[in-house]
């Protein structure tokens, strides 16, 4: 391969594809080598020979010709690197997708038994026993956006697919920023993705698990990328049931749920309100208004409220924030979602 490297460093040379780096890349992927590890191989390699080639040059007859000789070397050798870089790429990543594929539905079949309780806590290919955050992602690109995210987190993990647009991953890291950081920045439109908390041994495989696949109902139902289960506990919880949640908005919001401008106005100021703790002043200032307007439509917001209903309760809180996810009926018993 190294001959056919040098050959190639002519300006009428075609492009090398010696079967040499198609078989390394997919012996590397079959052996579970990191892609960046078989990339930085080629790296060197392309330092090692461009440093032989302007260490020759003091020892030319002609130092001026060989000189141009290695310049001209030098430039086609980036090029052919960064051509046999791309091959490496793409032999490797077909190689590991068909290896997937192969392994799938039999890792599939025990990561259920284990979530299922139908056998002993133990996976051949992932350390139940460790550290996990478990995610779980959906929709057209959520292959691509798991196998870039896994790449940047650079740790133990296990990937199943369930169906071809779902993916159940863990990861074994103890930090869950860490996490949300790749997810976000893997993320595209047309996928959903969403992340349980960081949990240790068996049980905490299957209940980061299970906030996961919470976490991403709400990631799909309000068509955010990203979801992370301790950001939105209340309306994970609230869509395992979403008539029951809707009846709760109505009747502890009562009028004040109501779609209209008015009442909209009000639950904004009362929400700001209720989350600032209660702070007038400061939730005049976040809104950019006087605290005289405050003071009126929270005034606006009690009397929209039913009767006896007190407008600082917990439950009220619950039901603004629920509100903004789920939406409810208005009085014609349209669905009305934010």
């Amino acid at each position: 391969m190294i001959h056919q490297l040098i050959n190639a460093l002519t300006d009428d040379a075609e492009p090398l594809c010696p079967p040499e780096t198609r078989h390394i890349a997919r012996l590397a992927a079959r052996n579970g080598t990191p892609e960046r590890d078989v990339l930085d191989a080629y790296r060197v390699g392309h330092r090692v020979l461009e440093e032989a080639l302007i260490d020759a040059v003091p020892d030319a007859a002609d130092t001026s010709a060989a000189l141009g000789a290695v310049r001209l070397g030098t430039r086609r050798l980036f090029d052919e690197i960064e051509h046999l870089s791309q091959l490496v790429v793409v032999e490797y990543r077909e190689e590991a997708e068909a290896i997937m594929r192969a392994r799938g539905p039999r890792q599939l079949r025990a990561v259920r038994a284990v979530l299922d309780g139908e056998r002993p806590a133990s996976l051949d290919f992932y350390n139940v026993r460790g550290d996990h955050v478990a995610l779980a992602a959906s929709g057209p690109e959520s292959e691509r956006v798991v196998r870039t995210l896994v790449r940047a987190v650079k740790a133990p993990h296990c990937v199943v697919r369930p169906d071809d647009e779902l993916s159940w991953i863990w990861i074994a890291v103890p930090r869950v920023d860490v996490v949300v950081a790749a997810a976000e920045a893997a993320a595209e439109s047309d996928c959903w993705v969403g992340v349980g908390e960081p949990a240790r041994g068996a049980k905490g495989f299957c209940d980061s698990h299970a906030e996961a696949r919470m976490a991403l109902r709400v990631a799909a139902y309000q068509r955010r990328s990203v979801v992370r289960f301790s950001a939105a506990a209340p309306e994970a919880i609230a869509l395992a049931d979403i008539e029951a949640s809707q009846t709760l908005i109505r009747r502890q919001l009562g009028d004040l749920a109501w779609p209209t401008r008015q009442a909209e106005t009000a639950r904004k100021t009362l929400g700001i309100y209720l989350g600032c703790g209660s702070n007038a002043r400061e939730t005049a200032r976040r809104l950019h208004v006087s605290s005289r307007a405050v003071a009126y439509r929270l005034r606006h917001a009690s009397e929209l409220l039913p009767p006896g209903t007190d407008a600082g309760a917990l439950e009220t809180a619950l039901a603004l924030r629920l509100l903004e996810t789920l939406g409810t009926a208005d009085p014609e018993g349209r669905d009305q979602r934010p």
